[in-house]
This record gives structure tokens, sequence and C-alpha cells, in this order.
């Protein structure tokens, strides 16, 4: 009994840990999660990135969808119903908003309609309401307390939004009342290079019934002549939308190749980047991490909504969906300095927003 008891005592101090050992273990296992963090952390961003494609892949075949259906026409971009003739805001007897967003979704949930009511609540915009739309137009990489639903951005050309077509601020000579609002676009109308949809931005203060940011602004960089990526990735196609050289590539030669009036370095040249402003440009017209290189705050939000969103692989990619069917991830680039301004170098081309000259002046603005 002496002889067991004894060995049973040894067993238990045998099965102790001293506190060496303790610290030793902890600090293995320290090491292993510092060096696995990373590698999730980049697996889980992979992954989302994966995500959003396969969204814009799935919005891509919708769109392809209403195509079929629709004489081959793209879906609206955005406008209320009824809408005044003057403006594009909403009539007398609102009935609700129609948006390529909310078209495409009938092809999702087949229960769905074209359009939707503004019956939400929100006390920022027109576009509220009560309608939830499927999860494929909200980006993965969104971070969870941005409550706007659609994260992703249509071609403001190929599907134009009423407001901005008919806004009398346009720099357009034609009476109001003798203006032709541009069609959507049809499959003849489109290079295989252009950018159709793509990740854009959110807005914190927006509540869970805001759908889509659509107001922009934004345009030419006065000072220096810089197209700055402020409103629907180019903001020439919003501000002034009946400019046809902002808005297609012209026969036989592009309206901004002229290498005296353009210079090479005004990113004016289809060839050239479509400039997006620095988080060190931002935070000097007042704005702050996070910035336009991320979701906003609404500090800098006239630079933000309809442009693209590097939301992906640390805030360097934007995923977009092209014509021809594929898509890619775009890089937003080097810092460039602009006289006093700061803007990064993309691989978003002007090109890829502009669509064929229009052939019928009377479906498209023309000179």
């Amino acid at each position: 009994m002496i002889a067991l008891s004894s060995h049973r005592r040894r067993r238990g101090h045998r099965a102790a840990f001293t506190l060496v050992e303790l610290l030793v273990v902890i600090g293995i296992i320290a090491i292993l999660v510092g060096v696995l963090l990373p590698a999730l952390s980049k697996a889980r961003q992979r992954a989302q990135a994966v995500s959003c494609q396969s969204n814009l892949r799935q919005i891509l075949t919708a769109a392809r969808n209403y195509m079929a259906e629709n004489n081959d026409y793209m879906p609206s971009g955005y406008g209320f119903l009824p809408a005044r003739g003057d403006n594009g805001r909403p009539g007398s007897g609102q009935l609700g908003i129609v948006a390529w967003f909310s078209i495409i979704d009938k092809y999702m949930n087949r229960k769905s309609t074209e359009t939707y009511p503004l019956d939400g609540n929100s006390p920022y915009y027109d576009d509220h309401t009560k309608r939830r739309f499927n999860p494929v137009f909200r980006c993965p990489s969104t971070p969870s307390d941005f409550l706007q639903q659609v994260t992703y951005y249509q071609h403001p050309v190929a599907m134009p939004h009423w407001p901005m077509e008919l806004n009398p601020a346009c720099a357009d000579p034609t009476p109001v009342a003798n203006r032709v609002v541009i069609k959507p676009a049809r499959s003849k109308d489109l290079y295989g290079h252009n950018a159709l949809f793509w990740d854009t931005m959110a807005w914190h203060d927006a509540t869970a019934d805001v759908a889509s940011m659509f107001w922009l602004s934004g345009g030419l960089h006065t000072a220096t002549g810089l197209t700055l990526a402020a409103s629907g990735i180019d903001g020439g196609q919003l501000q002034d939308p009946t400019k046809p050289q902002l808005r297609y590539r012209g026969p036989g030669a592009d309206r901004f190749a002229d290498p005296v009036a353009y210079p090479k370095d005004s990113f004016l040249n289809p060839n050239d980047s479509i400039a997006w402003w620095s988080d060190k440009g931002l935070i000097r017209y007042g704005g702050y991490p996070p910035s336009a290189n991320a979701d906003t705050w609404g500090i800098v939000w006239n630079f933000a909504y309809g442009g693209p969103r590097w939301r992906h692989n640390s805030n360097t990619t934007c995923n977009v969906a092209f014509a021809d069917g594929s898509v890619r991830g775009l890089q937003l680039g080097r810092e460039i300095a602009v006289g006093s301004d700061f803007v990064n170098d993309t691989e978003f081309r002007r090109y890829m927003i502009m669509l064929k000259w229009p052939n019928n002046k009377k479906d498209n603005h023309n000179e």
C-alpha cells in the first residue's frame, strides 16, 4: 500500500506543468496565431472577392435576360414614376421608382416587380423603400454596419438616369421641351471592353431602407483640366450628359485624342486612366480616413457615389463586369501630385466607359 501510494504521488507530480512550461506553450500559441491570422484574413478577403465577382456575373446574366425580352435594350438606370418632363424629378401622384437593380431583381425573384414604392424611412434621400432586394446586389466585403442595400453601380450612359437626362442645369443650349432623352444602349452600341457594373460606395449614415445612392455631383477639375472619377466614374457623363465627347468614342478618331488641346498628362485621352481622388487629396479637402478608397462616413460623399470602390485586396481592387461577359478586378495605382492636388492613377480607362458613337440622332444626343 505504501509503495502504491508513493507511486501515485509520483505520477501526480509528473502530470503538473511548471510556470515556465505554461509560458512557453502560451508563447508558441501566440506565435502561431500571429502567423495564421494574416493568412486567414487574406483567405477571407480572397473568398469575398470571388463572391463579389460571382454577384456581378449574376447581375450581368440577369441584365442579358432582360435584354433578350426587351428588343435588346439594357434596363434604364434610374427614374421616378411618374416623373416631371422638365427635370425628371418626382411628378404628382408619385407611385414609386424604377431602377436597374429593381428591373434585374425581377429575373432573380420572379414575384418581384420592376418598380418599388417610396414607403421606407430615410431622412436623406428620395430612394427609401421597405422592399428588400436580392442579396446579390450587396458586395460581401461591405462592412456590416453600412446598411445600404445596393453596393454596385451601373454604367450611366448605357443605362441612363432619367433625372440627369432631363436636368435643365445641363450645359445644353437645346430647349428642355425639345431635348431627346437617350434610350438605354443595345448590344450594337457597346464595345466588349465597356464597363457595365462595378463596386461602388456605401454611406455609413444610410438606413436599412435606402436601396442605392443615385444623386451624383462632381466633374472636370477646372484648375488642372483633370477629369476626376467623382461621379459615375466620369463626372462629365452626369454633370453634362448631353456632351457626346464625354459619352462616346468618335468615328475614326477619338474626340479627346488631340495632343494640343488635351495634353497627354491631362487624363482626357481615352487611353489614359480616370484619376481617383487619393486619401491625401480628400483629407486636404476636409475628408478623413476612411476616405474614398474605403466606404465613406458622409464627409467626402460628393467624391464617392457612383464612382469605383476599391474595396478588395486591402482597398486596391475594384471588381468590374464588362460587356463581353468578363468580370475582373481593376487596380488602384500610384498616388500622383497634380498641382496642389493628389490623385491616384487607376486601371480604369476612359475608353471603358465610352460607348460607340450613335448613328441615330433620334435615339441619342449628337453634335
